[in-house]
């Protein structure tokens, strides 16, 4: 029988599908792909939300025990996954097993980078099982994350001392990751790269970090101090955008061209090659160009005094309001009503760096270096001060990777703070995407 009329008699969808797959009922003989090769599966995954693959960070065995770490993709029909366009999405690049009811004599699927991945058809298996098919979807779900339960298991309280701990762990780790890199520059490098790299959280975060590893702080900071004050701004965003790219060939509105002719009589050098931007943003006041006038103004403020001695200071009031005021920028000029270059109008005259962002600066990068700067020269003040305000700092804007975390404990209302935030992406980097579920501290 031809798996395509039983998903049609069976009115079998792609969801059911899904089902199946999270509840790892499949027997192990009909985990053999078209090619032939026989599969274990080591950890399903977690289910994607929204666009992209439908589940995530699986860990699949070959015979031989080669492991294969990704995200597995499910149709009905093999020739969907072209159908659907994902062969030229790059958010499928990371799939390692195409699923489907019915092959189409495809043995393999081709992804947008190339790489070929095996095709594993599940709908002989399926068509002979009709009866415990219809049984299995209509009864509870097959499998839940152990997470699920941690609610009623260990209660509220405890779950929050576990997010704070892992929160408290995942901090140590980034100042770990500060203190390493001290060993190969300084503490203004590192602040001034990292606040560089979190600037692009949320798209653009590898154009970002190139930027800031290519465009050196000490030259960008010489020429704002050596412009008036009236033109500092100007000068740090016509390095910025020069060295990212952007005013090549020169914009024809105004003012990015006096910008462009700004960025070559600097001759600060010429744009960084590796920058690549990939043009997309998931709302349009974190438009890059936006970002980088931000950035543009927030090193202008601390170029005289100097990025460390400017955050420490706010640092050591111990109040995480004054840390987050001294990231925050508005927008102004020409930014208070534009996007980009394009010359389009826009309304909304949202922050360059609002609270959200500025959160993210501290948390990622302010925070981590002045605690190890702290640590490493014996200021006890200066590193518990850093570590307080970091248990202190608000929720930034919700991660979407962690959203089913929330989901299993109740909805996480209680996930009110940066530091509880950060404790989830603790469990989903270490736990949830390592094929740890059942191991970790909520299970």
């Amino acid at each position: 029988m031809k798996t395509t009329a039983f998903a049609s008699r069976f009115a079998f969808r792609e969801a059911d599908l899904a089902t199946l797959w999270e509840g790892q009922r499949f027997p192990p003989e009909a985990l053999r792909t078209v090619a032939g090769e026989q599969l274990q599966v080591v950890y399903r995954g977690r289910r994607g939300r929204g666009p992209g693959p439908d589940f995530l960070d699986a860990i699949i065995a070959t015979a031989d025990g080669h492991l294969f770490h990704g995200d597995i993709e499910l149709h009905l029909l093999a020739k969907d996954f072209y159908l659907h366009g994902h062969h030229g999405d790059p958010a499928y690049n990371n799939v390692v097993l195409h699923v489907v009811l019915e092959a189409n004599g495809e043995a393999y699927t081709r992804l947008s980078s190339g790489r070929l991945v095996p095709v594993l058809a599940l709908g002989l298996w399926a068509s002979e099982n009709e009866g415990e098919m219809k049984a299995l979807l209509a009864g509870q779900p097959l499998w839940r994350e152990p997470c699920h339960e941690a609610m009623a298991k260990l209660g509220q309280t405890e779950v929050i001392v576990t997010l704070d701990r892992l929160g408290d762990r995942r901090f140590a780790q980034k100042v770990a990751a500060s203190q390493r890199a001290l060993s190969d520059t300084d503490i203004e490098d590192i602040l001034y790269e990292g606040i560089v790299e979190t600037m692009g959280y949320g798209g653009e975060r590898d154009a970002f970090r190139v930027l800031g590893q290519t465009l050196d702080w000490q030259p960008v900071r010489d020429a704002i101090n050596g412009a008036s004050p009236a033109e500092r701004t100007e000068t740090a965003e016509a390095i910025l955008f020069g060295a990212a790219g952007l005013l090549s060939p020169p914009p024809a509105e105004p003012y990015p061209e006096k910008l462009s002719l700004r960025w070559r009589r600097l001759n600060v050098g010429e744009p960084a090659a590796k920058v690549i931007w990939q043009g997309s943003s998931a709302r349009p006041g974190n438009h890059p160009y936006r970002r980088l006038a931000g950035l543009a103004r927030l090193l202008v403020r601390y170029a005289e005094c100097g990025l460390a001695a400017g955050f420490r200071k706010a640092v050591e009031s111990g109040d995480a309001g004054v840390l987050l005021q001294s990231l925050s920028v508005p927008a102004d000029g020409f930014w208070a009503s534009h996007l980009d270059f394009s010359g389009r109008a826009w309304s909304r005259s949202t922050a360059l760096i609002g609270r959200g962002r500025a959160i993210e600066i501290a948390t990622n990068a302010v925070l981590p270096a002045l605690s190890i700067a702290g640590q490493l020269a014996g200021d006890i003040a200066l590193e518990g001060a850093a570590s307080a305000v970091y248990r202190d700092l608000p929720l930034p804007a919700a991660y979407g990777s962690v959203t089913f975390l929330k989901a299993n404990l109740e909805g996480g209302k209680f996930v009110n703070t940066a530091r509880r935030q950060q404790g989830l992406l603790y469990l989903l980097e270490n736990y949830c995407s390592r094929g740890g579920c059942g191991r970790c501290p909520l299970s």
